[in-house]
């Protein structure tokens, strides 16, 4: 049985405000997409406090998206931010 990640409260403010950030800059017409908004699996592994190991189990599971280029995965942040709160509503909504 697959079992998404769970994740602070705290953690999805955060997120949030990101992303409404993003959206805010796609309203003006600016397309976010820099350095900073391209994640590594150990940029992954570091925001979410888990090992390699596990950022594979999840991206193979289908809970988080990437992209591969050049033979190198990479996850964009806010559509990452995106997946994790849907997997945080998704959890919370199968224990109630």
């Amino acid at each position: 049985m697959k079992t998404p990640p769970l994740f602070s409260e705290a953690q999805l403010l955060q997120w949030h405000e990101e992303l409404e950030a993003m959206h805010k800059e796609l309203r003006n017409g600016v397309v976010p997409l820099t350095a900073a908004n391209v994640l590594t699996e150990q940029d992954v592994c570091a925001l979410l406090k888990v090992t390699n190991r596990t950022v594979r189990k999840y991206r193979k599971q289908q809970f988080i998206g990437y992209t591969k280029m050049a033979g190198t995965i990479i996850y964009f942040r806010n559509l990452l931010y995106l997946d994790l709160v849907r997997l945080y509503y998704l959890n919370r909504s199968k224990q109630k």
